[in-house]
């Protein structure tokens, strides 16, 4: 039984460091490839620099349409507020349609009696009242 787990656990760890050796060569990879290509574009602006400035007026002109008064970040944000003042919209529209039923309903003579009655414990004449405690 002992034999069995040492077995299992030099396999996980075998497995584990060729995991770790994997990623490591792919990252070292990876980092030589992005020195490569910076070496090549440092080579290249050196050939024309009229390059440079053309990718700087790239980079600035990409970063004022997404960054700028009326980038892409901010027409986001516009949108989201105007979302929420629909909402908002709606809502005090319902808000109203509704107040405007308690006023129509409020109008009839029911409702002021049934309110005069109950708020201000009026009654009609030769009525008895009977308060319960």
């Amino acid at each position: 039984m002992n034999l069995l787990k040492t077995i299992q656990t030099w396999v996980a760890n075998a497995v584990d460091s060729e995991r770790h050796e994997r990623w490591v060569n792919g990252d070292f990879m990876r980092r030589a490839r992005v020195a490569s290509r910076f070496k090549k574009f440092a080579r290249n602006v050196r050939r024309s620099p009229q390059k440079l400035v053309m990718a700087t007026g790239f980079a600035v002109l990409l970063f004022y349409v997404v960054f700028g008064d009326y980038g892409v970040i901010q027409r986001i944000r516009q949108e989201s507020i105007h979302h929420k003042l629909e909402r908002e919209l709606l809502t005090e529209q319902q808000r109203t349609v509704k107040l405007e039923a308690e006023i129509e309903n409020a109008k009839s003579l029911e409702t002021i009696e049934k309110l005069a009655r109950e708020k201000y414990n009026l009654s009609l004449k030769d009525e008895i009242i009977y308060k319960l405690k």
